[in-house]
């Protein structure tokens, strides 16, 4: 699959193991875009999303812009986020690299299972948390390395303080989360909650987002490393 790099970027260089942070679209071989812009996260190396994304992504640099024909066996079984898209259907995917972050691991440890339940269970706590109004008691979920790129915020937030910061304010708009789409994915001391959630903010308010939590084992508790957040295409356009 050849590619064309139309940005060389700066910064963190895409490799295995990182989280990484891809805004894609697709368009077909006469050049009429046919998908949405999306973002996605995934680590590198773990087969959590489209080969053709593993590929591309691999060896950018944030803020590079990398763009390749792509025939289907590279997009194939895994369309998260393409919708447009036809069988057998060749396309130009295109893609920008936003975000690359470090997993923290403690490579001391054995791996320790966790089962989609549990999963499951540690975004009903981080959501409980936000009914609590306090913003320390949120933040409490976030690892101390955590990356959060959030939804109603452009500046991305990389300590305790900044993420403590952000709910603050988030807060104020009384949010209350629902699953409404995920995707597990599992690996040694981390997993991947990836997909489709809404918020119901004060006033009735229904905001629809892509997310994606990736938790690490530290210390003995299951806590976020990295939690990226993108209203839905649709959502964006009716706030502006």
């Amino acid at each position: 699959m050849k590619f064309e790099e139309v940005v060389s970027g700066s910064g963190a260089q895409a490799a295995e193991g990182k989280v990484v942070t891809v805004r894609v679209h697709a368009h077909n071989l006469s050049g009429r875009k046919i998908t949405d812009c999306y973002v996605e996260s995934f680590v590198l190396g773990q087969g959590q999303t489209m080969p053709a994304l593993e590929l591309l992504s691999n060896g950018m640099q944030v803020g590079g812009k990398r763009h390749a024909q792509v025939s289907p066996r590279y997009l194939y079984p895994n369309l998260t986020g393409m919708k447009g898209l036809l069988p057998n259907q060749t396309v130009i995917l295109h893609i920008e690299l936003l975000d690359c972050q470090n997993v923290a691991m403690d490579s001391q440890m054995q791996c320790t299972l966790i089962t989609e339940q549990e999963v499951a269970d540690l975004f009903d706590r981080w959501n409980a948390s936000l009914q609590t109004k306090d913003a320390r008691k949120v933040t409490d979920n976030y690892s101390k390395s955590a990356v959060l790129l959030p939804t109603v915020s452009n500046v991305p937030r990389t300590n305790h303080g900044a993420i403590e910061d952000y709910f603050e304010h988030f807060l104020m708009k009384n949010p209350v989360g629902r699953i409404d789409e995920r995707h597990i994915h599992m690996g040694c001391n981390m997993v991947q909650d990836t997909g489709l959630y809404t918020f119901t903010l004060e006033g009735g308010q229904h905001v629809q987002a892509r997310y994606s939590f990736i938790y690490v084992l530290e210390n003995g508790h299951w806590v976020i490393s990295h939690h990226h957040s993108s209203m839905m295409p649709e959502d964006m356009s009716r706030a502006h």
